[in-house]
């Protein structure tokens, strides 16, 4: 079993310079990929509303499918522009790419992976989630996550 240790492997700086802003455009690069900058207050709306005309279980649904969507996208960023690390490493560029997203500043505890054995356990602390801050804003403290 690896594990990573986030000094260990820091993508962040190679992140940052694949990540370009074409004003004249109207294009947002991060490598090849079009992302665009939306305001969290934006995202908030759009969960409150997908709650109000959905319920909460099939708006977590869509919202589960969307951030696994986003992840694969992440993922096939991390593997092409580092074709040489080892699975662990790649994995670890993931919360790099939420720090870089504006998503949440992530600061790993523990990780350990073994793609062979099939054993991948991690232990992340997630500070300034734009994702809690504006479910707070909108449904206030809740007993479930909403992550």
């Amino acid at each position: 079993m690896s594990a990573v240790n986030s000094e260990h492997f820091r993508a962040s700086d190679e992140l940052k310079a694949r990540l370009r802003f074409e004003i004249d455009s109207g294009h947002i690069w991060l490598d090849e990929q079009r992302m665009i900058l939306v305001h969290a207050e934006a995202m908030g709306e759009l969960r409150r509303e997908l709650v109000e005309s959905l319920g909460r279980e099939r708006a977590k649904g869509v919202l589960t499918r969307m951030g696994y969507a986003s992840g694969v996208q992440d993922a096939k960023l991390a593997r092409r522009l580092f074709p040489n690390a080892t699975d662990s490493e790649v994995y670890v560029v993931g919360p790099q790419l939420h720090n870089l997203e504006g998503i949440v500043n992530v600061h790993p505890v523990k990780f350990e992976m073994d793609v062979n054995r099939g054993i991948c356990n991690g232990e992340f602390i997630w500070e300034n989630s734009y994702e809690a801050s504006v479910h707070l804003a909108e449904f206030g403290i809740e007993s479930e996550s909403s992550c």
